[in-house]
C-alpha cells in the first residue's frame, strides 16, 4: 500500500505561494520605483494656504556652471526681493540639498534659499573627477563664482553665507578673503581647528549616515541615483580632498574678519563639540558677533529645531539689513 501523497502536494503549494509572493513584491517594487522616478528630480513650486502657486516666487532646481563645470543647485524662496541665503554643506562630502525639504520651507517665506551640491558631491557626483579640481581653493573659488552669480541674480550686494560642520570651515575662511561678497556669516557646527584629519568622517561612520540617506529618499529634489551617489562622494572627498590654502587651524589663522558673525551650537553635539567654538567666537574680531546654544540638538540644529533656527536667521537678517 503506497504512502499518502499529501505532503508533496502541500510542498508544491508552498512552493508557488511563495513564487507568487515573489512576483507580487517585484512588482510592487517596480511600481514604487517608477513612482520615485516619476516624482523625484524636481523641486515643487511655492504655494499659499490656500495651493496656489505663489506668484512671483522662485522654485529652481538646474545646473550652474562653476570653474566650467556645471553643478546643482537649488533655489526656493517666496519672493525674489528676500535676502539671499548661500548653504554651505558639511561633510565636506556630504550634501544638505536632500535635507532641505525637512526644515527650510518656513525660511523660504522670509529669505531666497540656495542649496549647493559642491563638486564630487551628491547631485554634482559624477565618475573620473580630476584630483586637481578637488582642492579647498577650488571650493573657495566656486563659493565666490557662485556668490557673484546669486548677487547679479537677485540684484543683491551681498548675501547672507551658512557654514554647516566642514561647509563651516570653508564659510569662515571665505568671508574672512571675500567680505565684500557676504553681509553676515552663520556658523553651525562651527569648526575651528584642523580640517585636515578625518575625525568628523570617522564618528559619521560610527553613528552612520544611512539616517540621512533615507531621509533624503523623501527629497522631491533626489533621484534615487542621486542618493547612492552621496555614499560615493563622502569617499572620494575622504581620500582626494586636497588642503592648499594658507589657514589650516582657523583660531590661529583666522583671528579676525569684516562682516558680522552668529555661531549657532547644539548643546549635544559630539560631532564638532562646541564649546570650542565658544571660545573661538570670544576671541575673533568682528563688526559684530552671537552665540545661540540650541539646548534640544546636537549637529544638525537646523535640522533638530527648525523653528528656532527661523528666529536666529530672522534676528542676523534685522541687525546686519543695509542702514544698521
Amino acid at each position: 500500500m503506497s504512502a499518502p501523497a499529501q505532503p508533496r502536494h502541500w510542498g508544491v503549494r508552498v512552493l508557488k505561494a511563495l513564487g507568487i509572493a515573489a512576483s507580487v513584491l517585484c512588482l510592487l517594487s517596480s511600481v514604487l520605483l517608477a513612482y520615485h522616478l516619476l516624482t523625484h528630480g524636481r523641486t515643487p513650486p511655492i504655494r499659499d494656504a490656500r495651493g496656489a502657486v505663489v506668484p512671483g516666487s522662485v522654485a529652481s532646481l538646474e545646473h550652474i556652471a562653476l570653474g566650467g563645470v556645471p553643478q546643482w543647485v537649488l533655489i526656493r524662496g517666496r519672493s525674489p526681493k528676500n535676502p539671499v541665503v548661500l548653504f554651505l554643506h558639511g561633510g565636506p562630502g556630504m550634501p544638505a540639498m536632500c535635507l532641505a525639504h525637512a526644515w527650510q520651507r518656513p525660511l523660504e517665506n522670509d529669505f531666497v534659499m540656495v542649496q549647493w551640491d559642491r563638486l564630487g558631491v551628491g547631485k554634482s557626483y559624477f565618475g573620473e573627477i580630476p584630483s586637481r579640481y578637488l582642492t579647498v581653493r577650488r571650493l573657495l573659488d566656486d563659493t565666490y563664482e557662485l556668490a557673484n552669480f546669486l548677487r547679479g541674480r537677485f540684484s543683491q550686494d551681498r548675501l547672507i553665507l551658512v557654514g554647516h560642520s566642514w561647509g563651516s570651515y570653508l564659510g569662515m575662511l571665505a568671508v574672512h578673503e571675500r567680505p565684500d561678497l557676504f553681509r553676515a556669516y552663520v556658523g553651525v557646527g562651527q569648526l575651528t581647528g584642523s580640517a585636515r584629519g578625518d575625525t568628523l568622517l570617522a564618528r559619521a561612520q560610527e553613528t552612520s549616515w544611512w539616517p540621512l540617506l533615507r531621509l533624503g529618499l523623501r527629497a522631491p529634489e533626489y533621484t534615487l541615483g542621486d542618493v547612492l551617489r552621496i555614499p560615493k562622494g563622502l569617499s572620494l572627498y575622504a581620500r582626494a580632498l586636497q588642503f592648499d590654502v594658507p589657514a589650516d587651524t582657523l583660531r590661529t589663522d583666522v583671528t579676525a574678519v569684516q562682516v558680522p558673525v552668529y555661531f549657532v551650537a547644539g548643546r549635544g553635539d559630539e560631532t564638532a563639540p562646541s564649546e570650542p567654538a565658544e571660545r573661538y567666537l570670544a576671541a575673533l574680531r568682528a563688526p559684530k558677533k552671537g552665540f545661540v546654544w540650541f539646548e534640544a540638538s546636537a549637529h544638525f540644529p537646523f535640522l533638530e529645531e527648525p523653528e528656532r533656527f527661523l528666529e536666529v536667521m530672522r534676528r542676523v537678517a534685522a541687525e546686519t539689513a543695509a542702514g544698521r
